[in-house]
């Protein structure tokens, strides 16, 4: 149960596909069939622990992207707007 709880958190953090996925997968006990013909059985774990899982995955992404933001961020801030916009 533990492999399954730390495979379904690693899929909770790919971009694009990170919630969106990883609840069904993580609740359903049956296959998944996804397109171009990839099927993947789910891992039938309680909702409750799906649900805790997906908010915790979901404030450490936030955090993460919070850090890389504020660090793109601080290097602009010493620029003009217009050099940003001409560099570009």
């Amino acid at each position: 149960m533990i492999e399954k709880i730390f495979l379904l958190a690693f899929v909770m953090m790919l971009p694009l596909i990170e919630m969106r996925f990883g609840i069904p997968l993580g609740i359903l006990n049956n296959e998944l069939n996804l397109p171009l013909g990839i099927s993947i059985s789910g891992f039938g774990l309680p909702p409750f622990l799906v649900f805790i899982l997906t908010v915790i995955m979901g404030f450490l992404l936030a955090v993460i992207l919070f850090n890389l933001l504020h660090l793109l961020d601080n290097p602009l801030k010493n620029q003009k707007f217009q050099d940003i916009i001409l560099n570009f």
